[in-house]
């Protein structure tokens, strides 16, 4: 009996913490998308190009900020200017919520779920993208949340 009250206890906890990094995921996470213009080889190494010039500007700009969605916001013009030298095609830059799915990259997982999104898209944006996450710091949010976790855990036993 008392097994299975410690199993019943543990898998409503998995649960509860599952939920729980879902709507922090959901509600905390903006992701970045650079949409390429198509799928040659040659528009996709400018995808490529343009993510690598444009993050440490970004999360620069959203280090420590307690409103990083506006801070990108402002941002939006001197994304899509810095994007069109590199590209040399017309660029757009979006904030929106998507619906994105499930995804497992690089040892962590991000739910599916709306999601606030960067989107950048290179001239008529029919190639395949890169996505990451810009916000939060993904060492700074692992951190903070294994330390939530942890004290969780320890209130509970």
């Amino acid at each position: 009996m008392k097994k299975n009250l410690q199993s019943a206890l543990l898998l409503s906890l998995s649960v509860l913490l599952f939920a729980i990094a879902y709507w922090r995921a959901e509600n905390r996470v903006i992701r970045m998308h650079v949409i390429a213009q198509s799928d040659s080889e040659e528009d996709q190494q400018v995808k490529l190009l343009v993510r690598c010039a444009l993050l440490p500007g970004i999360n620069a700009a959203l280090k420590g900020t307690a409103a990083p969605v506006e801070s990108l916001r402002t941002l939006l013009p001197a994304i899509e200017r810095q994007a069109e030298a590199l590209a040399h095609v017309p660029v757009t830059a979006t904030l929106s919520k998507e619906s994105y799915p499930a995804r497992f990259d690089s040892g962590s997982f991000l739910p599916a779920g709306r999601y606030t999104a960067l989107r950048i898209t290179l001239g008529e944006g029919h190639g395949h993208n890169w996505w990451g996450v810009v916000y939060p710091n993904g060492d700074e949010e692992d951190a903070e949340l294994r330390s939530w976790l942890w004290e969780k855990l320890r209130q509970l036993l």
